[in-house]
């Protein structure tokens, strides 16, 4: 009879040592493998690159794991940002060596060189950001701990959030025209919405219980919006902020009650699985709203593989080949500077990278009011070629531990959850916009979270009342 052994602490240390130096071998044996002979868009060269892509990944997963942890945090932003890139831009890859056509308004337009140097240029990304995340947690503790605060799970924060959606109709009824006001209120009653539904899933009698309540949520978020849009003259609704508020949601509760035991590799593999079939159920009925006729299968099933928008990577493509032509000049570290100058409140003194490439790549779109989603590579490229770009991964893992601070630190006391549950939401951003946008969502949501802690404020007042009375 063979007896199980378990590894110690140090010895898995040692063998995760192994694997990372082994990774980082491959990695250069692929970087080596692609530059060779520059970029000649051909089907070994993108094989490579996409191989180069995988390997990054992997190894950035490796490197984001905090010194001699044992266990994987799920709802970290690193984790989240790198899986992120791969479900939007690996299974288009996939698709373009498998030489199954899938073409968008712009995709057509990438040749094979740039194709090529786009894949590369996101494996660059993604292993730049996970060595400089390395870095920037080397000394922050990841415990959980058993610190817990009744004012995580109590009812007061549903009930405030239902206030602020009814306040929200009311003044969009009666006062129509005042667009900051209810941008911010719109913004404060998404922020409340993530800690409700947080609440609600922490207040379940099990993590099994909670998860079923989750999917349910998700069902229901993309469903009706959907359906009420399709039978109205209203725009459609931001697919994406669905999904980022239930992603905030249940990591809210893994923080507040799990543990970190709401996710698990195949939980984690389901919801990406869910997301992308109702991302791709709402832009088919879109797509249906809009004139267009039902997809088949095959046509689906595309669909929900590229549900997360492969226009990042088109955007990305995109812009180097405009720098590459010279077409646009370098803006060598400008975006950076505006990114800063415009978190000044109540003031836009730049324009960001996103309306900037609106309006050069299609005036009339962008005259109706419409914008693209941009690109982290793109950002990274438009300064300083490949270059540029390890510098938009270094810059970007800066702010996910920024966000990774929130959930650790003591210093911001029982409201780190709330800071942390609603910030994460950047890092579904990170990869898909400027740092412009990126640093002007970071404000606003702790801005948010602010004014949730003072609409808070008279429930917090009222329980200290309650509970010296007993006392």
């Amino acid at each position: 009879m063979s007896i199980a052994t378990v590894n110690t602490p140090v010895q898995n240390f040692r063998i995760r040592n192994l694997w990372i130096g082994e990774l980082f071998i491959i990695e250069a044996l692929l970087i080596m493998g692609s530059r060779i002979n520059g970029f000649e868009g051909n089907f070994h060269e993108i094989l490579i690159n996409v191989l180069l892509l995988i390997c990054s990944a992997l190894l950035a997963i490796q490197l984001i794991k905090p010194k001699h942890s044992t266990d994987r945090d799920f709802f970290d932003p690193a984790f989240l940002f790198i899986c992120f890139v791969m479900v939007s831009i690996l299974p288009l890859a996939m698709y373009c060596l498998s030489g199954i056509s899938y073409t968008t308004k712009s995709l057509a337009t990438l040749n094979s060189v740039i194709f090529s140097k786009t894949v590369y240029a996101h494996a660059i990304l993604v292993l730049s950001f996970a060595i400089a995340y390395r870095i920037l947690i080397k000394y922050q503790r990841k415990e959980y701990g058993e610190v817990t605060h009744w004012a995580w799970t109590t009812k007061s924060w549903i009930w405030l959030t239902l206030s602020i959606w009814l306040f929200a109709y009311v003044l969009r009824f009666y006062f129509p025209d005042h667009i900051y006001l209810l941008y911010m209120v719109d913004s404060v009653k998404h922020a409340g919405l993530i800690i409700a539904i947080g609440v609600v899933l922490s207040r379940a009698s099990s993590v099994k219980d909670s998860r079923k309540i989750f999917f349910i949520f998700a069902a229901l978020f993309f469903i009706i919006p959907n359906i009420c849009n399709a039978t109205t003259e209203s725009h459609f609704i931001n697919k994406g902020s669905s999904f980022v508020i239930m992603l905030g949601a249940a990591c809210y509760s893994d923080k507040v009650r799990w543990k970190g035991t709401f996710l698990t590799w195949r939980v984690l593999g389901l919801f990406f699985v869910v997301a992308l079939v109702c991302l791709a159920g709402a832009n088919i009925l879109e797509d249906v709203y809009l004139g267009g006729s039902m997809p088949n299968f095959g046509q689906w099933l595309k669909k929900t593989s590229l549900a997360l928008e492969p226009q990042v990577f088109e955007n990305a493509g995109t812009v180097i080949s405009w720098v590459d032509d010279g077409e646009v000049s370098m803006q060598k570290g400008k975006p950076y500077l505006h990114a800063i100058v415009n978190l000044k409140p109540f003031e836009k003194s730049f324009e960001g990278l996103s309306e900037w490439y609106a309006w050069k790549r299609n005036p009339s779109h962008a005259a109706s009011g419409a914008r693209y989603a941009f690109s982290a590579v793109a950002e990274g490229y438009l300064n300083y070629r490949m270059p540029g770009v390890v510098i938009q991964g270094v810059v970007l893992a800066f702010l996910a531990a920024l966000i990774r601070f929130a959930k650790f630190s003591n210093k911001l006391g029982w409201s780190g959850v709330f800071f942390y549950a609603v910030t994460l939401r950047i890092a579904y951003y990170m990869y898909r916009t400027g740092t412009f946008e990126i640093l002007k969502k970071f404000q606003i949501n702790v801005l948010e979270i602010l004014i949730l802690l003072c609409l808070f404020a008279p429930f917090y007042m009222l329980h200290k009342v309650q509970h010296n009375a007993k006392h």
